[in-house]
């Protein structure tokens, strides 16, 4: 059976930033949640003819269309980190969950300019928790 390979397209009001919690989401109808074994949250595999460029979790997106082409939105963030052009293929594959949990972790700032006071502690909190969910996904998975 031949990858589903989907076309890529901008999440509209997507001013995600690469701390943002929904930046590393793809959304995708509930039908192609269900083609591929997927729930909600579901961590997932991105491929394009370059080979993998990243990790993701799956989320629900209610206006994507039914039509020939299953369609993935994707953030900005996304894109750029995984260098993913509008005009990328990418393949999206259900990954099993990891199988190991992080006890600690320490986070320290490397210049003063990053220091905490610029920020509100609930945006720090926010950022921190959404960096280390996903940083918790990639070390588990290339343990």
């Amino acid at each position: 059976m031949a990858p589903t390979l989907f076309k890529l397209r901008p999440l509209p009001g997507n001013g995600t930033g690469l701390l943002d919690q929904a930046a590393f989401h793809v959304h995708i109808s509930k039908q192609e949640l269900s083609n591929l074994g997927l729930d909600k949250g579901g961590v997932i595999r991105l491929s394009t003819s370059r080979g993998f460029v990243g990790l993701a979790l799956a989320s629900l997106d209610y206006q994507t269309g039914t039509g020939n082409r299953p369609l993935a939105k994707v953030t900005d963030a996304l894109r750029e980190k995984y260098q993913l052009d509008l005009k990328d293929q990418v393949e999206i594959q259900r990954i099993d969950e990891p199988k190991c949990q992080l006890t600690s972790i320490t986070v320290s700032f490397q210049s003063s300019l990053e220091t905490p006071s610029k920020f509100p502690s609930d945006v720090l909190e926010l950022s921190t928790r959404a960096a280390l969910g996903m940083f918790t996904l990639l070390y588990c998975h290339f343990l």
